[in-house]
């Protein structure tokens, strides 16, 4: 509708600007030395106005001709852009997909073409390294190193695409310890806490664990799986029984309810020799949840009263039915309470379900014990054989 208003506007101006150049067309003379010009009004006007728009155009056109140069050097530009670009993702998709030889063909293309040329020699390096050709490797990698310009990122980047590589590691130490932006990052971290466990440096390890916790940088099942290696490895370098003691109390609530945690615990402890408080930790632990590994360990506790320590395994028996390791602990605990009979029982029951050194080696101690030598003898080979095989 709008256009249609300026349609009949504009026509209806052109009729009356032809009716009155119609009436009266003007009339222009001009005069230049001898020379005369003489003509209407409206031509001259009409000429004015085609000589301005081509005027217009021809301006329009040189300042094209002028850029012309700087145009072409864009379009090139991109050109050479969207090549990279598809060069990227050509050799992105042939690494996802195991074809390493193209990969490095296009990432090495896209490092002479593209706007980063270190990180696309960083690719190629990745691929010369996953088909084992170490020369290419270094060559790219000495090319990337000569044309980053940010080293600390050049060193993550490298860390991140080839963290198998034995400099890897010490750069990326190297890194945390002269740029502080850097040491906060969570790639430089787990370095730092997998260099500090092999160290033995569990304290240090521990703090880079929190600070990655309270920042949100590691995932809740690969934390827990660190905690508990630390603290396995803070236990075992605790020494004394009473550093023993001292590092078991620090850890907190939720650690020391770990089953295994609990049986590396008390490994450590029966190393000082039988402990009182070993036997009330283990009955505790079972009470809160069945663990047969602990139940084994129960067995090996000399308590003060072997009895009442075979009777709360007797009871286990009851719940949690005929199991290779429970009837095992109670043998051991049936010949420390002086029953060797019952010691024979379920030391044969245990051996019945499953082939094992030590309940060869105990059956062997019953044995003995009854007078049986050769019996004795039999299952003390039986044992060593076992476990000679790792059984």
């Amino acid at each position: 509708m709008k256009w249609l208003l300026y349609f009949l506007a504009s026509l209806l101006a052109a009729i009356t600007l032809g009716t009155i150049i119609g009436r009266d067309p003007g009339r222009l003379v001009l005069t230049w030395g001898g020379w005369t010009l003489e003509t209407s009004a409206t031509f001259f006007a009409a000429a004015m106005l085609v000589g301005v728009i081509l005027i217009h155009f021809g301006l329009n056109l040189l300042r094209g001709l002028l850029r012309l140069p700087e145009l072409i050097r864009r379009w090139r530009g991109e050109r050479r852009a969207l090549q990279a670009e598809e060069l990227l993702a050509r050799g992105l998709q042939c690494m996802l997909a195991g074809q390493w030889p193209m990969a490095e063909r296009d990432f090495k293309r896209w490092a002479t073409r593209g706007c980063n040329p270190a990180l696309g020699y960083l690719y190629a390096a990745r691929a010369a390294d996953a088909q084992g050709a170490e020369r290419r490797r270094d060559h790219y990698l000495k090319q990337a190193g000569a044309a980053g310009r940010d080293a600390s990122g050049l060193t993550l980047a490298r860390a991140a695409l080839l963290p198998e590589l034995p400099q890897a590691r010490s750069d990326l130490e190297r890194l945390a310890a002269t740029d502080a932006n850097a040491a906060a990052l969570p790639q430089v971290r787990r370095v730092q806490i997998a260099a500090a466990m092999e160290r033995g440096a569990w304290a240090d390890a521990h703090h880079l664990l929190v600070a990655m916790q309270k920042s949100g940088d590691i995932a809740a099942g690969h934390a827990q799986e660190l905690e508990w290696r630390i603290a396995a490895g803070t236990l075992g370098a605790a020494g004394s029984e009473d550093g023993l003691k001292t590092v078991w109390s620090e850890l907190r609530s939720g650690l020391r309810r770990d089953p295994g945690l609990i049986a590396h615990y008390l490994r450590l402890r029966l190393r000082h020799g039988p402990s009182p408080d070993c036997e009330a930790l283990l009955s505790h632990a079972l009470a809160q949840g069945w663990d047969p590994a602990l139940a084994a360990l129960f067995s090996r506790v000399e308590g003060a009263n072997p009895a009442r320590q075979l009777r709360i395994a007797e009871g286990w028996l009851k719940r949690h039915g005929r199991d290779a390791e429970l009837l095992l602990a109670l043998g051991r605990l049936a010949r420390r309470a002086g029953e060797p009979d019952q010691a024979r029982t379920w030391l044969e029951e245990s051996l019945a379900l499953r082939h094992g050194a030590e309940a060869c080696h105990e059956l062997g101690q019953v044995l003995e014990q009854q007078g049986d030598a050769a019996g004795a003898l039999k299952f003390y080979r039986r044992g060593l054989a076992l476990a000679a095989s790792g059984t």
